[in-house]
């Protein structure tokens, strides 16, 4: 029997400050060089992006405007040679102190 699930009994034990999502490579500015997106859960909706600059890597903090902590990022590439990708983000914003109700928001940007 293939274990596709795991059951978790008991009181919650997941903590959304553990949660750490994927960096993702893709081509923000259309110039063909695919920069890092990789998401900083210590603050709500912080990003940091790594790119190639003229002297070499750059890392730039950018915050991103989102109420929560960011627990997936995908991209859609655009339609042609120097088009903007449709960003796709999963944000899991709590709702009371303790952090034991929250939603998901599904947020797609596009570059227009």
């Amino acid at each position: 029997m293939p274990r596709d699930r795991i059951v978790v009994r008991g009181a919650r034990e997941h903590n959304l400050k553990n949660i750490t999502p994927m960096p993702l490579a893709v081509d923000l500015d259309g110039d063909g060089v695919e920069e890092v997106v990789v998401p900083q859960n210590q603050l709500p909706g912080r990003l940091a992006v790594i790119y190639k600059g003229p002297a070499g890597y750059r890392f730039q903090t950018v915050n991103s405007g989102f109420e929560g902590t960011v627990t997936a990022l995908g991209a859609i590439p655009g339609d042609g040679a120097g088009s903007m990708p449709t960003l796709v983000i999963a944000v899991v914003r709590s709702q009371n102190f303790f952090n034991t109700i929250a939603e998901t928001q599904i947020i797609v940007t596009t570059g227009e």
